[in-house]
């Protein structure tokens, strides 16, 4: 139940329902800011509030026993077309977008939410694909794997702190350069990065090898995010302790590069045959994917008040509460993970050495018996994550609540980006 039901449901909801819907607003929200081209009306084409309830039911149907076995992907065959209707609207609307736009420089976050955008959607078409023979199945759904939390998840965040953080601080963007090629250093490993979460696993040797060698470098995003965005930011940090949307933005970067630094670090084979196929990476991957919500968050945080007609947030100390319990959940909860990844790794060692884990016996009850009580813990760690979540909703529901009690919005303030300032 644990590893088969609830674990993809968890992170089902987490990647294909909050961050990809938070995303998606992103997607709708800053493309006519960045593009100068509204074209209206596209939000409604394709039923966003519906797609999101069949995207739902496809994650229970997983929980019930539907789900198609796909690691990843494992919703039925309805959910996967909504899913493809939600990513489909957005990217025609970014891209017809940033075709009709009179200036020929794309901004770095178009890169990201475009080039995100048509990443998801190829990963839901590739790793859904029928293919029969098992072996390709597990390379199939390990490309989609990847693609989905690095070039579409992470990439997508990052794309919105690169807007955020100059538009805060009043600064331009260190370097179009920079924020362009860490998006590639996202985007070209995490197609290779599920492969290498299969090592001494049953895909081929060369897949192993370019999994391992892609996934190392992910240590380059872990360094270009932050750097990226601190130099942005230069000589208006200070800001951090007054605005909580940077705070939001800056916690996510922190987890999606600790989170990217210590998969890439892991990746070598000497190490996965302590952690591999444990707990260890899953650690590390919900680490990453919490990092995503919280930059998610961010934008959130940031544009509601605009959308539901008030001209500030109905409370910082929600936000801040959000960004608390999110990290101290995220964290907690990867770290038992690790320690519970190495514990049952090291046990279960000698056999990795050979190419066959020792998953049976007196020695596999041992371990089982010696990471208990650290998955005991696991419930408590997530129910905080969980809180943290609520907290958000929370805020929302109340800015929009108390909408007309804060202001109504002033609509030339916040179209008036200036784009150079933004991105020069």
């Amino acid at each position: 139940a644990s590893f088969g039901r609830i674990w993809p449901m968890a992170t089902l909801t987490l990647v294909f329902g909050a961050i990809t819907f938070a995303h998606i607003g992103s997607t709708y929200h800053l493309t006519p800011r960045l593009t100068g081209v509204d074209l209206g009306g596209s939000t409604e084409r394709f039923g966003p509030m519906v797609t999101g309830v069949l995207v739902g039911l496809g994650i229970l149907s997983v929980g019930f026993g539907f789900g198609d076995g796909r690691p990843g992907f494992e919703t039925g065959p309805l959910a996967d077309v909504a899913l493809l209707l939600a990513l489909l609207g957005p990217t025609v609307y970014i891209l017809r977008s940033t075709l009709k736009k009179e200036e020929s420089t794309i901004y770095p976050t178009i890169w990201y939410l475009a080039g995100g955008l048509v990443t998801a959607l190829t990963a839901v078409v590739v790793a859904n694909f029928p293919i029969s023979e098992a072996t390709g199945s597990f390379v199939q759904t390990a490309f989609g794997r990847g693609a989905v939390l690095w070039g579409w998840a992470v990439a997508g965040g990052v794309g919105a702190a690169f807007y955020l953080v100059p538009k805060l601080t009043g600064r331009p963007l260190f370097s179009r350069q920079l924020a362009v090629v860490t998006f590639f250093s996202l985007l070209v490993p995490g197609l290779f990065y599920g492969l290498s979460t299969h090592l001494f696993g049953p895909i081929p040797d060369w897949a192993e090898a370019v999994g391992v060698g892609m996934r190392f470098t992910l240590v380059v995003p872990a360094v270009s995010i932050p750097v990226g965005l601190v130099l942005s930011g230069e000589g208006r940090l200070d800001l951090l302790r007054d605005n909580v949307v940077l705070r939001l933005v800056f916690g996510g970067a922190a987890l999606v590069s600790v989170g990217a630094l210590v998969s890439g670090l892991t990746a070598f084979p000497a190490v996965q045959s302590a952690v591999g196929l444990t707990t260890f990476d899953m650690g590390t991957e919900f680490l990453v994917v919490s990092g995503a919500l919280l930059l998610s968050s961010a934008m959130a945080v940031h544009a509601w008040p605009g959308v539901v007609g008030a001209t500030r947030s109905w409370s910082d100390v929600t936000a801040e509460w959000h960004l608390r319990l999110t990290v101290i959940g995220a964290v907690s909860s990867a770290v038992v993970m690790w320690i519970a990844g190495v514990v049952a790794g090291s046990s279960m060692r000698a056999g990795a050495s050979t190419g066959a884990y020792a998953n049976y016996g007196e020695g596999f009850a041992e371990t089982l018996s010696s990471v208990s009580l650290l998955y005991v813990l696991l419930p408590a760690t997530g129910l905080i994550f969980m809180m943290g979540q609520f907290v958000l909703a929370r805020h929302l529901w109340a800015t929009q609540s108390h909408a007309d009690e804060l202001g109504e919005e002033d609509d030339a303030t916040d179209a008036s980006v200036d784009g150079e300032e933004v991105t020069a």
